[in-house]
């Protein structure tokens, strides 16, 4: 199960299935893997994490619940079309994860948001989920 939790100035998301958990400041920087215990506060809302990642030489892939669709769109642009029509758990701020991987500038962005928002997404991105590997 995944959950957001809002403590002091920092928001994390807390994967209890894979037993990690992600710290990020108030503006949505990431901050650094941190314990289970030291992520859970009374504030934990459940949730489903939209993934939103790309690179800057391939497409734009979308994960939600298991699955992924495949845009050929920018993040950004990915993002700008979802933003306003998303429920959100807690707000409509972004997450977001920066790294370089084989060379390449790596870009992640991450949204709390309410569960059976499968539909809406596809039909949004014009897209056909498939189930991840």
């Amino acid at each position: 199960m995944q959950y957001i939790c809002k403590k002091g100035s920092s928001i994390y998301l807390i994967d209890t299935d894979i037993q990690e958990a992600l710290s990020f400041s108030m503006f949505g920087d990431f901050q650094g893997k941190v314990t289970l215990a030291s992520a859970w506060g009374a504030s934990a809302k459940e949730t489903s994490i939209l993934s939103i990642l790309s690179s800057t030489k391939s497409t734009t892939e979308v994960y939600l619940n298991g699955r992924v669709l495949m845009v050929d769109k920018p993040y950004i642009r990915v993002y700008s079309d979802l933003a306003q029509g998303l429920k959100y758990t807690i707000d409509s701020a972004p997450l977001s994860i920066h790294r370089v991987f084989e060379g390449e500038r790596v870009v992640q962005l991450l949204l709390a948001v309410q569960n059976n928002q499968e539909d809406y997404i596809g039909e949004k991105l014009e897209g056909i989920w498939t189930p991840c590997n």
